[in-house]
């Protein structure tokens, strides 16, 4: 057999070895796309030169208004009052106007891994809301003195913005929570004999399980407050025997893709929210829920959601990854991405390095223009690491707050929009990533 050795850029693996089997050996690299390696910013400086030269000589006149400069880009923007001259709205604050604006700023099309955080310099007195951004056509609020009033109402002012670039970790591997320490008189009172449905749990191989689900009772899970409309999902409860008692006692689970069905030429997603077993397990408990990805049907109602069903999950005992990703529930209920199937060998082109999340139900910007959306999902993972929560691309009609996602805390999205009409469906996507 010829072997053929290859050196890698990896400290931890110095070298990689392929035999004949070359599939396999291409299948076994991709799985190491989770190695926390990332290029120092030095490595992309002639990308960012020729993205300035590039927005210089397609956009703008060459005057200088941009330049990198100790290791970002400076941008002389014009900043326009859309809100004054469009909408008709400001909102007045001790001495200083908020608004609405769009810019146009360098586009970065290549490399994946790298982004942009856009703000203003700490001395600039026309103050643009932070956002990360491959930059492009951007819109979001900002802020003005008073005393700038007249030039936005004739014209507009330049203004200093700049954009910082990073390049965010990679998502490692990720799994949910199995609740294994529950008491068994608890789990009475949280799940009602007469509300549950009855699950018989099947061992195929392994650590690979088959659940098997009948009578189940839905019920919907409205969330909403104020003018907002109802979140409108829909859950079910199980409870049943477990087979295996030898299980160990720290686990995760690693839950298979969202069932789907169909109702009146309507599709729609069921998986796993959440899965644990009592203390002694004998007992295993869960929830079923919709998915917030997608548009909840009017007409699917509790009574005609399935009663019968059939689930595949896989209880995981080792942790290849050593800084894991542990979300409390099921993330697929909740984000898409190619994070969420990292494990499948081959994928074309996936991208590492964010997650959207979905809107969960139809939102409501009136009367205030601003929505906070709460979703009952948590993660844990090494505390020096957290997710950062930022704004769809070239999304125009509203704005998503920067924010840190700290481990252990609800996930909290803050929205903001020009228009009070403004209605994000259930679904809308937003974004988070993955940061230092």
């Amino acid at each position: 057999m010829e072997i053929v050795t290859y050196k890698t850029v990896s400290a931890r693996s110095p070298t990689v070895t392929w035999s004949s089997g070359f599939g396999r050996a291409i299948a076994s690299i991709q799985k190491r796309h989770q190695d926390n390696i990332r290029k120092p910013l030095r490595f992309y400086s002639g990308l960012l030169h020729c993205l300035i030269k590039q927005y210089e000589h397609c956009l703008v006149p060459p005057n200088k208004s941009i330049r990198f400069d100790k290791g970002k880009i400076e941008v002389a923007a014009l900043i326009l009052d859309l809100g004054h001259q469009v909408l008709g709205r400001q909102i007045h604050v001790r001495q200083r106007i908020y608004s609405w604006t769009s810019i146009t700023l360098p586009k970065l099309f290549t490399p994946k891994e790298l982004y942009f955080l856009v703000a203003s310099p700490e001395e600039e007195n026309i103050a643009f809301n932070p956002t990360i951004t491959k930059g492009g056509w951007i819109s979001g609020s900002f802020s003005y003195p008073v005393d700038y009033r007249s030039n936005f109402s004739l014209t507009g002012m330049s203004a200093n913005i700049l954009m910082v670039p990073f390049v965010p970790y990679k998502y490692p591997l990720n799994y949910a929570r199995f609740i294994s320490s529950i008491d068994l008189m608890i789990l009475n009172e949280q799940f009602p004999e007469h509300e549950c449905g009855d699950i018989q749990i099947l061992k195929q191989r392994n650590y690979l399980y088959l659940g098997v689900i009948k009578n189940l009772t839905w019920k919907k899970s409205v969330t909403g407050t104020g003018q907002t409309a109802p979140h409108r999902i829909l859950k079910a409860s199980f409870i049943g025997s477990w087979p295996d008692t030898s299980l160990p006692d720290r686990v995760a689970l690693r839950f298979f893709n969202n069932t789907r069905f169909t109702i009146h030429c309507h599709e729609f997603s069921i998986n796993i929210e959440n899965l644990g077993l009592v203390k002694n397990k004998e007992k295993v408990f869960g929830t079923l829920a919709t998915v917030c990805c997608e548009q909840i049907p009017s007409l699917l109602t509790t009574e005609n959601l399935p009663r019968y069903l059939i689930v595949q999950f896989e209880v995981v005992t080792q942790i290849e990854e050593p800084e894991p990703l542990l979300f409390s529930s099921n993330p697929k209920l909740y984000f898409t991405g190619d994070v969420l199937n990292a494990t499948i060998q081959l994928q074309h082109n996936p991208q590492y390095y964010e997650l959207l999340v979905h809107a969960p139900y139809d939102i409501h910007f009136y009367p205030s223009r601003c929505h906070i959306v709460i979703l009952p999902i948590r993660y844990f993972t090494k505390p020096d690491k957290q997710i950062l929560i930022s704004g769809y691309q070239n999304e125009g009609f509203f704005e998503t707050q920067v924010m840190l996602w700290a481990p252990g805390t609800p996930l909290h999205i803050t929205l903001r929009s020009f228009s009070p009409n403004l209605i994000l469906p259930q679904s809308t996507k937003r974004r988070n990533r993955k940061a230092v």
